[in-house]
């Protein structure tokens, strides 16, 4: 059986719209290379509402610009989450984390059709040690069945049952949790943070659809089809490289940021130039990914929808779809929730870059 962190994608839409009863308040934290993401959300009458949200930079932490992909110490990580949360007054008492996707790690296995449930754990496992290339010990180990209908049909066997296989690495989850002992705060939950995403964004349909996240430190691209995650990658490079591309020309890195989000990836100044050229070679390895999956599926990726904080860059999604062939969009992880009047213009803009921490915060508004 599949535990929790695989088991609350199932049903996720309509669930937490039928909530009744007490105000159920929940935080959602996203740390990532550059940032760390909050979103406080509740349920109210049946109905999520957006209490309040807030990011942080943590190259200050480190000694360096705002925005800048950094290595942060744990204890520097915790202080930036203490003013996080001073700076939203945000709850700490039911907390979800996420964890890289980076320190995962996905793997179709097939097992014989007949093994009872007390056994699968034993035959998965003994799988696990085959694919997987680290030692089973520095994992969790986790599996959820494959439907025969998302699969090619020249791996079918009638004699056996597919899964998917999801290795964490306790490393990466014990790290995490340092960065959170440092700020005092004990979350009820730690999830990979594609699983968050795709909380975040899913919709039940059926077609495969493609997610990109354009984080500062990696871009990451994960595959959904009906409702199964079937490819997570995190790619070796991040949306920073289009302002270390513009820092080459000798400029500060403080102001080739301010430059790339007051200029259009389809614009024609030099500097909009460099841009499109560093974005058209990170979205190489982005169409490998997707062209992999549908040769492997023998499928077409029906829409791609574009999240975290390069998202926010002029024309992105427009472009993107020209280079991909894909209709292409922003995510939008708040347009079924109840957002306060004051910030309804703000949201529309910065919402993709909360994805991620709005997923993982659903997780337990879902399970209250």
């Amino acid at each position: 059986m599949a535990t929790n962190f695989i088991e609350s994608i199932k049903n996720t839409v309509l669930s937490f719209f039928n909530k009744k009863g007490d105000v159920t308040v929940v935080t959602g934290i996203d740390i990532g290379g550059s940032s760390i993401k909050l979103v406080e959300m509740s349920i109210r009458g049946g109905k999520t509402v957006l209490n309040t949200y807030g990011s942080i930079a943590l190259g200050p932490y480190a000694g360096k610009p705002v925005g800048m992909v950094v290595s942060v110490t744990p204890e520097n990580i915790g202080k930036a989450l203490i003013e996080l949360f001073k700076e939203t007054n945000a709850t700490q008492t039911n907390v979800a984390v996420t964890i890289p996707t980076s320190a995962s790690l996905l793997h179709d296995i097939a097992i014989p059709i007949g093994i009872n449930d007390s056994e699968i754990k034993t035959v998965v496992m003994t799988e696990a040690h085959r694919v997987i290339p680290v030692p089973v010990s520095d994992v969790e180990i986790d599996w959820l069945s494959i439907p025969e209908e998302i699969l090619p049909k020249e791996i079918l066997d009638q004699n056996k049952k597919h899964f998917l296989l999801v290795a964490v690495s306790h490393e990466s989850q014990k790290r995490t949790e340092s960065y959170m002992k440092n700020a005092q705060i004990t979350p009820s939950v730690y999830e990979l943070e594609v699983f968050s995403s795709m909380r975040s964004i899913y919709t039940h349909e059926r077609s495969a659809i493609v997610l990109i996240d354009l984080g500062a430190a990696h871009i990451k691209v994960s595959i959904i089809h009906e409702g199964i995650m079937r490819r997570a990658v995190s790619l070796d490079n991040g949306f920073n490289e289009l302002d270390l591309a513009l820092v080459k020309t000798g400029i500060s890195f403080e102001q080739a940021r301010k430059t790339k989000y007051a200029s259009s990836i389809i614009g024609h100044t030099n500097e909009e130039k460099i841009f499109r050229d560093t974005y058209i070679f990170l979205m190489k390895d982005v169409k490998m990914v997707i062209s992999e999956y549908e040769h492997y599926a023998h499928t077409s990726i029906a829409r791609a929808i574009i999240l975290g904080g390069g998202a926010e860059m002029k024309d992105i999604v427009s472009y993107t779809e020209s280079i991909l062939g894909i209709p292409t969009e922003k995510s939008h992880p708040f347009e079924r929730a109840i957002v306060p009047d004051v910030v309804k213009d703000i949201i529309t803009t910065i919402e993709p870059e909360f994805t991620i921490a709005s997923g993982v915060a659903l997780r337990l508004l879902i399970n209250s």
